[in-house]
């Protein structure tokens, strides 16, 4: 079941541990895309190169950087 911040909730059938990591990477992706857009990244794409690790660390980046934005 996933609840959105608008109160509605959707069940879906998918494991948690696959929603996470979808989750995670459509996280990742947009950090990517929106660097690229601001000019922080170089042309040449590298999504599938970084180690788990290092995906997460973007994560929070991109998380810190969202709630920077909104407050």
């Amino acid at each position: 079941m996933v609840t959105f911040t608008n109160e509605q909730t959707v069940k879906l059938d998918v494991s948690y541990k696959s929603f996470e990591s979808q989750v995670h990477r459509t996280a990742y992706l947009r950090t990517k895309f929106q660097d690229r857009l601001d000019g922080g990244l170089p042309k040449k794409q590298e999504f599938m190169l970084y180690p788990k690790e290092q995906q997460l660390n973007l994560v929070y980046d991109f998380i810190l950087r969202e709630l920077r934005n909104k407050y």
